[in-house]
């Protein structure tokens, strides 16, 4: 549930669907080359929409395409009527495929006799493939990255893992409190900025899941302090 107004939520799914298509929001259309790419395909889905609907002689089909209009982008973010804005993320943003679902079934079944018409569907088709290529290309960095974090960060447990068994006091019975964390990054990956709305810009070592992390990467299974236990010790003078 959310404790966001429905009129709040409803503004939130407008504004951020234009936030997605022409700003980089949810990383979906993260470069400035792709946002162009997509400024020109909902140009021409505009276009071809509206001149579809004033030719339209019927006005109950006119007021029908204006609301098919008006609720489509509610369609793709709907997620935000349901949840937090803030917990939203790329990954269940799959409903943004309809845009160019739509731009190809207006671009092909809708005909509206008009000159510039002839060169719309060409345009989109090149203009569609730069976005396919736009897109691998996003994808092949955006794995290097994930490879990267992930790499950077099974070292960084695997030495923070080694001064814990290092010390003299450590046996094989011992409870292990990982307490606090760092603002160092341990790369900064500069290289990948263009993906800073997907996947973060730093490397992430004090993420909820590092006990089970050093677990399982690290193959360090030791008995990890509970959140009790983390409090009270944090709390304690000799800390």
């Amino acid at each position: 549930t959310t404790d966001e107004s429905l009129f709040l939520r409803l503004k939130i799914v407008y504004v951020l669907f234009f936030g997605e298509l022409f700003t980089g929001y949810n990383g979906l259309v993260p470069t400035l080359f792709s946002r162009v790419l997509h400024a020109v395909l909902t140009c021409a889905i505009f276009i071809k929409g509206l001149s579809f609907m004033v030719q339209k002689n019927d006005i109950i089909k006119k007021i029908f395409l204006l609301m098919l209009a008006v609720i489509f982008p509610l369609g793709i973010n709907c997620m935000y009527l349901i949840t937090e804005s803030s917990a939203v993320h790329t990954l269940v943003m799959y409903g943004f495929i309809s845009v160019y679902i739509l731009a190809f079934v207006i671009l092909e079944k809708v005909h509206i006799g008009i000159k510039t018409e002839k060169i719309l569907q060409p345009v989109c088709g090149v203009v569609c493939v730069g976005i396919v290529i736009s897109n691998v290309f996003l994808a092949n960095e955006a794995f290097l990255k994930m490879q990267l974090k992930y790499e950077n960060t099974y070292s960084f447990y695997t030495s923070l893992v080694t001064q814990i068994k290092s010390n003299p006091d450590f046996t094989r019975g011992t409870k292990v409190a990982i307490i606090g964390e760092t603002d160092e990054l341990i790369y900064p990956y500069d290289e990948f900025n263009n993906l800073e709305n997907i996947m973060g810009t730093d490397i992430d070592v004090n993420i909820y899941s590092r006990n089970q992390f050093i677990r399982y990467y690290c193959g360090f299974d030791a008995d990890f302090a509970g959140e009790e236990e983390i409090k009270t010790l944090s709390e304690s003078e000799t800390f």
